[in-house]
């Protein structure tokens, strides 16, 4: 007999058993300190091994645990599915998904039966191997335990994932491991773990050092409206290969951007090698009528964004390499990458210089490539053209930016520009509120309780590219999406008639005609009328719940001006109109302005937001900035009868 392997199977069965009991006795105790959840996990772990095999090549694997108690009765006999995500460079080499019973069903162990392999969908997604194996576990109440069980093999050793400190729920205990072979060197670094609940233990032997992460009884970090990206306050590991070492010759890999670029450079150093007649014939009846670099190129991405449809593939490696531009020009669709690929050979056909592929990440992702110098920073594709000294970011996967302005989603972000040997990192401006501007000129009436009238709106930069993109989805009902950009007073708001202006045409202002109506929009109180002159009241609805843990994402700083004319109606007489206000602070500014005349009422308005994020510790001084801002936009106007 094996008495080692017995002894083992036995010291684990009796672990299994105590932990069982264990978890019995804390049922109460957890639901207790957590009275308003359903569900806890009591361990969410992963371990990873980081080894060199026979070929000398470096290896990682992975097995990971998770394991919850849910706190509650739920619907009975309810079902659960949990999942993992694999694709052709992560593997799963083994699973094992099974439910406790709770303590009247004797700790039962029912292995899972409903398991079912999907596709990861995604409506940007065209072509993916990324997929789902789904776990239904069933027959689930108060007290019953839900483990899932999983091995991972990593083809790319250089791709590895993020671990995640939270979740939405409570957590027990949430550890990361990470065992190394000595001939390895890794590089790590947490994130948001200010007041470092994290807590590192190392242990070496002959041949490994094994580096432990834990944190027990994590912080919980909901779902958040407007949420800037999970990474910018969730406490979180990334770790990388900074080196390994054969025969005593020493390689580096990741830590600095210059190990980053040189895998990257892998991945383009072959597109683009064969010059495709067809395409640098196209290009050439392109720009025959460009009489400068800046005209060329500004058709180059005119074409790549209404030519090529855009369309992501994640499908292995597919998910990093551009495909050659002829293929591109050829097929008519493609990904970010893709699309960056035929902008840069079609000037290189156009004898447009310093035209590159760029590397990004986009606003979800808070790292700069100082301090996250992997493949983890980045998530993005983009073309670059540079001209005395100034550059202009080229994302065609936005059909409707104007061409010399950056994506709504890569403001303020580095971008990593390829040069063949050389690199360089540029910050992404982040566009002025003024760029950003909507217009709104309109003027109306009283008819009994409704008011009427007519005007015009216009949008620039960023906010004309976000309408038109939206409204680009919009396949029926484009009247009710109008109205919601109009916003007119309430939700009472008809749009009579409406024409739409430049819509093609992106170095103009997407403009909208409109005629309008507002049933019950002013309150009558005996002989006198109120009034609410602020039809459209930006940003107060952005006031935060002040307990928010994440960062909020306003997408663009932008100015709002409406300029408005009430006519006064036949017999009566305005016996108030509220005082002209001025207001700036950190956070955003505004300035009314009322302006009585003989016949009308002209109020002028603006309101602008002086910043894109908003921090949970700004989030009061925020509230508080909107709550004065809303006070103002509640003020009415009173009518009496003469």
């Amino acid at each position: 007999m094996n008495w080692q392997k017995f002894f083992n199977i036995k010291l684990s069965l009796i672990f299994f058993l105590s932990s069982l009991i264990s978890y019995s006795q804390n049922l109460t105790e957890l639901q207790n300190k957590y009275p308003d959840e359903s569900e806890i996990a009591l361990e969410v772990s992963e371990h990873y091994f980081i080894s060199l095999n026979k070929n000398n090549e470096i290896e990682v694997k992975s097995n990971s645990v998770e394991d919850y108690l849910l706190l509650k009765n739920t619907s009975a006999g309810v079902s659960i599915n949990e999942s993992l995500v694999f694709s052709e460079l992560i593997s799963v080499t083994a699973f094992e998904a099974y439910t406790i019973g709770n303590e009247a069903e004797k700790f039962k162990k029912t292995p899972v039966k409903i398991i079912v392999d999907k596709p990861y969908n995604s409506s940007s997604v065209f072509d993916s191997d990324t997929k789902l194996k789904v776990f239904t576990f069933s027959n689930l109440s108060q007290g019953t335990r839900k483990v899932l069980k999983h091995n991972l093999d990593f083809k790319d050793p250089m791709l590895l994932h993020r671990f995640n400190f939270t979740a939405g729920i409570p957590s027990v205990s949430r550890k990361i491991v990470l065992t190394v072979d000595k001939s390895i060197e890794i590089g790590y670094k947490i994130f948001n773990d200010t007041d470092h609940l994290v807590k590192l233990t190392t242990e070496e032997n002959k041949k490994n050092t094994t580096y432990t992460f834990v944190i027990n009884d994590a912080p919980i970090f909901r779902n958040e409206p407007k949420t800037a990206g999970r990474s910018y306050e969730l406490p979180h590991l990334h770790f990388w290969i900074s080196s390994y070492t054969i025969k005593g010759e020493k390689t580096p890999v990741f830590g600095k951007v210059e190990g980053l670029y040189k895998y990257y450079s892998d991945f383009i150093k072959n597109v683009n090698k064969t010059e495709d007649p067809a395409l640098k014939k196209f290009t050439l009846e392109l720009v025959k009528d460009a009489k400068t670099n800046d005209e060329k190129m500004e058709k180059i991405f005119k074409f790549a964004q209404e030519q090529i449809k855009y369309v992501a593939f994640e499908s292995g490696y597919e998910g990093f390499i551009p495909r050659n531009a002829s293929l591109v020009f050829e097929r008519k669709f493609g990904d970010c990458k893709d699309m960056s690929s035929i902008m840069t050979e079609m000037a290189k056909y156009a004898e447009v210089p310093n035209v590159n592929l760029t590397w990004i990440g986009t606003r979800e992702l808070p790292y700069s490539y100082e301090e996250l110098p992997t493949p983890a920073v980045d998530n993005h594709m983009i073309a670059t053209y540079e001209r005395n000294g100034e550059i202009i970011f080229l994302d065609a996967t936005d059909s409707q930016v104007p061409f010399g302005l950056p994506s709504e989603f890569i403001q303020g972000k580095e971008a990593l520009i390829s040069n063949g040997d050389l690199f360089k990192i540029v910050k992404v401006p982040t566009l002025t509120a003024d760029q950003n501007k909507y217009e709104d000129v309109y003027s109306y009436v009283l008819n009994g309780n409704k008011i009427e009238g007519k005007g015009k709106l216009k949008t620039n930069g960023l906010t004309r590219s976000y309408y038109l993109n939206v409204m680009s989805d919009i396949s029926k009902n484009r009247k009710k999406y109008i109205e919601g950009i109009l916003e007119r007073g309430n939700d009472k708001l008809n749009v009579v008639s409406f024409t739409e202006n430049n819509i093609q045409d992106k170095t103009l202002p997407y403009e909208i005609d409109y005629i309008f109506e507002n049933d019950n929009y002013v309150v009558h109180a005996g002989d006198e009328t109120y009034l609410n002159m602020f039809l459209h009241k930006p940003l107060i609805d952005l006031i935060f719940d002040e307990e928010r843990k994440t960062t909020a994402d306003l997408d663009r700083l932008q100015n709002f001006e409406f300029k408005t004319a009430f006519k006064i109606p036949e017999n009566t007489k305005v016996t108030y109109v509220p005082e002209n206000v001025t207001f700036e602070d950190a956070f955003i500014k505004y300035k009314i302005n009322f302006n009585k005349t003989a016949n009308e009422i002209l109020l002028n308005y603006t309101i602008e937001n002086k910043k894109t994020y908003i921090k949970p510790s700004e989030v009061k001084s925020w509230n508080e900035s909107l709550k004065k801002l809303k006070s103002n936009l509640n003020e009415t106007i009173v009518i009496k009868k003469a």
